[in-house]
């Protein structure tokens, strides 16, 4: 290949790069118009689920700020819908350079990593925003009455969503690592007591309330996280195990194969002469 054709075939993946951007791009766009035009009631149902009755009126402090409110959840919810579109689009883009072993593996790992984000996000939202809600509204009753604001409750809401979707993607993480040969199975079981006394230190600077229920709400999880993510190492190294087998007794036929053919060679090599 020339110089010439490499610098086509380069301005060829950089103009498909800039088509695959620009659709993602336009799907998170019509996403987030189309869920502004539902945000006020996204948020009545955030107030609904988590907010104790005496307080569901929230307040706004400054100008336009509902609206810049409503415009933020758009925001987080059109990117959220277009993620299958923009992940389509991201395994379009990189799918002609993969190996056929490589994208049975980068298939899996996408799906998972997103089903994985989205039971952080559920676990937190059904489980543990309502306990830490409750707590915080509650707190301090006796000498003041609390007045919620419209942007510190979002902002307290995407916050934990978020991180308890990250925290979800322990095992996927250990997967790929696995993987590309990072982490193995002896050293994640050898470090599981300090790995458990820095998911509570977590826990206890993440978690807004200071009781132990809270907190054992997000240790816990991460604790059997990082159990599947063992399970999930361990599982590698015998998928790699077996290859390797394989592949030596696959080596060893060969020779055996060759050394069983070379008496026939001599022979007819000694026939001739």
């Amino acid at each position: 290949m020339t110089l010439e054709d490499r610098r086509m075939a380069f301005m060829e993946h950089i103009g498909e790069l800039r088509t695959r951007l620009l659709r993602s791009v336009l799907a998170a766009f019509v996403c987030g118009a189309v869920a502004f035009f539902f945000a006020g009631q996204i948020i009545e149902l955030l107030k609904w689920e988590l907010l104790p009755p005496a307080f569901m009126k929230l307040h706004t402090f400054t100008l336009g700020e509902a609206f810049f409110q409503e415009l933020k959840v758009a925001i987080v919810v059109g990117l959220i819908a277009s993620i299958p579109f923009v992940t389509y689009q991201v395994w379009a883009f990189i799918a002609p350079a993969l190996y056929e072993k490589e994208r049975s593996i980068v298939v899996p790992l996408i799906v998972a990593a997103i089903v994985f984000f989205a039971m952080g996000a559920c676990f937190c939202f059904f489980i543990v925003l309502p306990f830490a809600v409750d707590f915080l509204v509650s707190y301090g009753a006796e000498h003041s009455t609390p007045m919620l604001q419209l942007s510190a409750f979002l902002s307290f809401v995407l916050f934990f969503m978020f991180s308890f979707g990250a925290i979800f993607e322990l095992p996927v993480v250990l997967y790929f690592l696995a993987r590309i040969g990072v982490v193995k199975s002896g050293p994640l079981r050898k470090v599981r007591r300090y790995a458990i006394v820095c998911f509570f230190i977590i826990a206890a600077i993440l978690t807004p309330t200071p009781d132990v229920m809270n907190q054992t709400l997000m240790a816990a999880p991460m604790w059997v996280l990082y159990e599947l993510g063992i399970l999930g190492v361990v599982r590698v190294e015998k998928q790699k195990a077996a290859q390797a087998a394989a592949d030596k007794k696959a080596e060893e036929d060969a020779r055996r194969e060759e050394a069983a053919a070379r008496p026939d060679i001599i022979d007819a090599g000694e026939g001739g002469s």
